[in-house]
C-alpha cells in the first residue's frame, strides 16, 4: 500500500474553474478525478484534507475514484459530511484531525495550517490544505500544502514526494516548551 495527500478538490465549485484555468467546471472535475485515478492504485490510501465537493453529489464523485481507502479530514466545505456520520458512505475514516504514523514519520494532518503541531519540535511533519498555496512556504517548518493546486499537477502527492519535499528544508528543533532568552 502506498500512501498519498490531498486536499481542497472542490468538485462542482463554479468559483474555482476560473482559478484553476479551466474553461468549465465540467472540465475541472474530470481533470481531477484523472489525476486522481492516474496516480493512486485501487488499495492505496489518500489521505483526504478536507473540502471534497461544493453543492455536487459526493457519491458520484466518490463513485469515479478507483481508490477504495480514503481518510477525510473535515474542511469548511465538508458540512453536509458531519451530518448524522453521513461520512461513513463515502470514506473509511473521518477525522477533524490527526496524528498518523507511516514507518518512522509522524505526521499531523489538518484541513488548515498550523505553526505548531503535535511533535513539531521532534520532526513531525504537518500536512494541511485551505489555503491553496496561497500561503508561504516555511522554509524553517516541516508543514506543506498537499491541496490538489499545487505545482504537482491536479493530482494526489505520493508519501515519497513530501518526504522529498520536507528534505529540502533548513528545519532546526524548536522545543516551544523552553524560556526564551
Amino acid at each position: 500500500m502506498n500512501y498519498y495527500f490531498s486536499s481542497d478538490w472542490h468538485f462542482r465549485h463554479y468559483r474555482m474553474v476560473k482559478e484553476r484555468g479551466f474553461g468549465d467546471v465540467d472540465e475541472m472535475d474530470e481533470c481531477i478525478l484523472d489525476g486522481i485515478n492516474k496516480t493512486v492504485s485501487h488499495n492505496d490510501k489518500i489521505y483526504f484534507l478536507g473540502d471534497f465537493t461544493i453543492g455536487g453529489d459526493p457519491e458520484y464523485y466518490r463513485n469515479r475514484i478507483r481508490c477504495k481507502n480514503l481518510v477525510l479530514i473535515f474542511g469548511n466545505h465538508d458540512k453536509q459530511f458531519r451530518k448524522g456520520e453521513r461520512w461513513k458512505r463515502w470514506f473509511n475514516e473521518a477525522y477533524d484531525a490527526r496524528e498518523i504514523k507511516i514507518g518512522d514519520q509522524y505526521i499531523y494532518l489538518h484541513h488548515y495550517a498550523c505553526r505548531v503541531w503535535s511533535k513539531s519540535h521532534y520532526g513531525s511533519f504537518h500536512c494541511f490544505g485551505h489555503s491553496h498555496h496561497s500561503l508561504s512556504d516555511d522554509p524553517h517548518a516541516l508543514s506543506m500544502d498537499v491541496g490538489i493546486d499545487g505545482d504537482w499537477g491536479f493530482r494526489p502527492i505520493s508519501f515519497d514526494e513530501v518526504k522529498a519535499f520536507m528534505s529540502r528544508k533548513a528545519w532546526k528543533p524548536i522545543d516551544h516548551h523552553e524560556p526564551r532568552d
